[in-house]
């Protein structure tokens, strides 16, 4: 159980981290130890931008150490070193401590080594890049190597019945005695997709338990996922009549259209499965989304009430924060342009 006197105290030690945005800063209010999953869509420069604000605003206090673990991908450095903040000094005082660590079991090993040490008086922020694509590597990995046990043990038993193949003719193939898995194997019993569920949720957990032991953030980075998603078009027709102002006629039945179609689109990362207790999301503190959307979609433009220009149609930066404890754990989106600031 935590104390309100552990409360009080982590609520100071956090209370300098910055992302350079205030509006986020308030949705997701650190003021003790957490796990933050932020994803975004490839080549999104504003995540880093807001990854490397939050690096400097913790090492610009004294006493402070970061973590940044590089898996797949190197950490983004232009970033960091580009901010106005950014001393070269702290490489030299061992206060950003770089860890590669490119497969998931090197991951469960960090985490696992780390989270049995005891507590300690600095304030470490820990970010591991390219988590997601690293998890869903092992996950790939986890299951070619499940099939290919399984191939090759029917190799087996293919071979064993073709060497004998003389003997089953005469005396029946049940009397050939066949390669078996070994007694409690759980080859067949479970499958890799259930298996990979189960090593994610220990590494969540481990994350987590480090995260309370250490007293530290630990931010998970990496990139929304490809997915097939169901949707609704309008058919030519619908849109030759729509783009008809001359009939004043209500639209007949079927303006849109029933035909099945599918899109490709990004969709967030998730740590559990539709139908579990949501065990793995249950882990993290919040979620930060990171994507990109026009102008004239944001409050901004609609609080000027004012027509739309060719100017207004821009891509600018959007975040949407998910809190996944307390009660405000559903929040409008926050829309930035930080190359204009």
């Amino acid at each position: 159980m935590v104390s309100l006197f552990h409360m009080s105290t982590q609520a100071s030690r956090w209370a300098h981290l910055d992302t350079g945005l205030p509006s986020l800063n308030s949705l997701l209010d650190i003021k003790m130890d957490a796990v933050l999953d932020v994803q975004s869509v490839p080549a999104h420069a504003a995540v880093w931008a807001v990854l490397a604000n939050v690096v400097v605003s913790h090492l610009a206090e004294p006493g402070t150490t970061v973590a940044l673990i590089e898996t797949l991908n190197a950490f983004e450095w232009e970033w960091l070193e580009a901010h106005p903040g950014y001393q070269q000094s702290w490489h030299a005082e061992r206060r950003i401590r770089v860890y590669r660590l490119d497969t998931f079991a090197k991951l469960f090993s960090f985490f696992s080594a780390t989270s049995s040490h005891g507590a300690t008086d600095k304030a470490s922020l820990v970010l591991a890049c390219n988590f997601h694509e690293t998890v869903e590597l092992y996950r790939l990995q986890l299951a070619a190597c499940h099939e290919e046990i399984l191939v090759k043990h029917q190799i087996d038993i293919t071979a064993v019945l073709w060497a004998n193949r003389a003997k089953g003719a005469e005396e029946g193939y049940d009397s050939i005695d066949l390669p078996k898995l070994p007694k409690g194997s759980s080859l067949l019993r479970e499958s890799p997709a259930a298996r990979f569920r189960k090593h994610l949720n220990v590494l969540l957990s481990l994350i987590n338990s480090f995260a309370y032991r250490q007293s530290a953030v630990v931010f998970l980075q990496g990139y929304m996922e490809p997915r097939y998603k169901p949707y609704t078009y309008k058919s030519s027709a619908a849109a030759s009549q729509t783009a008809s102002t001359a009939s004043e006629s209500p639209a007949p039945n079927g303006f849109f259209s029933k035909q099945p179609a599918s899109r490709l689109v990004l969709v967030p990362v998730t740590f559990s499965k539709e139908n579990d207790d949501h065990l793995g999301e249950n882990r993290l503190s919040s979620r930060l989304i990171f994507y990109n959307d026009w102008y004239f979609r944001s409050p901004h433009f609609r609080s000027e009430r004012r027509p739309r220009d060719r100017s207004d149609c821009h891509f600018v930066s959007v975040v949407k924060v998910t809190n996944f404890h307390g009660v405000h754990s559903i929040n409008k989106p926050i829309y930035f342009d930080f190359l204009k600031n």
